[in-house]
């Protein structure tokens, strides 16, 4: 079972995050998926979510990420990760584009069931991204 999840969360990173194909999402999301993001407000629902996750690609084009280390236990896991972009496009998530470079490392605790991702924590380093863009010093 845990070989088999660790498969699954690195074909969501490949698929959606690193090849922008959100049709993966209906795979291992269920309908009512809930990300928990602080300090940010939840979103809930897979449709939000994905509304979201297209928004986040289209200010990063270039965005890439990298899992560090996974860990599988149960119908739970915890998943290190770095990810990389661009902020070159514009949305209505990221506002103006600022051209930076960025690097935002983070950590993401999940709750599957059926197969399907239920409820995620996530917790990013957000004051570093907000740094690395010059919107805060």
């Amino acid at each position: 079972m845990s070989e088999q999840r660790k498969s699954d969360i690195n074909r969501v990173v490949e698929e959606v995050w690193n090849k922008g194909n959100l049709d993966v999402l209906d795979e291992f999301y269920a309908a009512n998926f809930v990300l928990r993001r602080p300090p940010f407000p939840a979103l809930e629902g897979l449709e939000v979510f994905k509304e979201h996750t297209r928004e986040g690609l289209k200010a990063f084009p270039d965005f890439q990420m990298t899992i560090d280390e996974i860990i599988v236990e149960g119908d739970r896991d915890a998943s290190r990760y770095t990810w990389r972009g661009t902020h070159t496009g514009e949305s209505s998530t990221m506002g103006r584009p600022t051209g930076k470079q960025i690097t935002v490392v983070g950590i993401s605790i999940t709750h599957w069931v059926g197969g399907k991702r239920v409820n995620e924590w996530n917790y990013a380093d957000q004051l570093g991204m907000m740094q690395q863009l010059g919107w805060v010093p």
